[in-house]
Formats: structure tokens, C-alpha cells, sequence
């Protein structure tokens, strides 16, 4: 029997790209639970599209990733997300 999963919208940073995807949790699991399992080197992320951070423009779409955990810099859930630009200048657009 497989184990019931819910879907979280997330945006995550790695050196170079923003990716906006889809993760997929244990029912009640939580983002940190998933990167911080050590037994797993890489996060699984589909629907993703992925954005230069010189340009913020897309440069790939892939229906599955499979990101390499040492290299996220920031993971959170997209929803409730907002890009405002406190006097701090940012390449970064998030598209919801």
C-alpha cells in the first residue's frame, strides 16, 4: 500500500535558478522534514520551471527534477509568497 502524499507549490533557490514546482509530502509533513533527511540526497520536484537569476527569465520547464539537496539555498511554500522589494533590489519575480 503506498503512503498518502499532499502536494505543496514551492519556490526554490539554488546557485543561479529559481525553480517553482511541486513537492509532494507525507500527509502533515513538512518542506524541512524532506531536505533534511539524510538518507536522501535529492528532493523530487515536478511541474518545474526553472528561471535565470541574472535575467529572471525561464529558461526550462521539466515535469520532474530531482534537485540536489546541498545545493538549495532557500525552499518555501509559494503559497501565501510575495515579492516585495523593501528598498532591496532583486532579479527575482515570483509567478504564481
Amino acid at each position: 500500500m503506498k503512503a498518502e502524499r499532499e502536494t505543496v507549490e514551492v519556490i526554490a533557490f539554488v546557485p543561479g535558478y529559481r525553480i517553482n514546482g511541486i513537492i509532494h509530502l507525507p500527509v502533515g509533513g513538512r518542506i524541512s522534514d524532506l531536505v533534511n533527511i539524510k538518507e536522501k540526497r535529492f528532493v523530487a520536484i515536478t511541474k518545474a520551471s526553472i528561471y535565470s537569476e541574472g535575467t529572471g527569465r525561464l529558461s526550462y520547464k521539466s515535469e520532474f527534477i530531482n534537485l540536489n539537496r546541498d545545493y538549495i539555498i532557500l525552499i518555501f511554500p509559494a503559497s501565501g509568497a510575495s515579492n516585495t522589494q523593501s528598498g532591496l533590489q532583486s532579479n527575482y519575480k515570483i509567478s504564481l
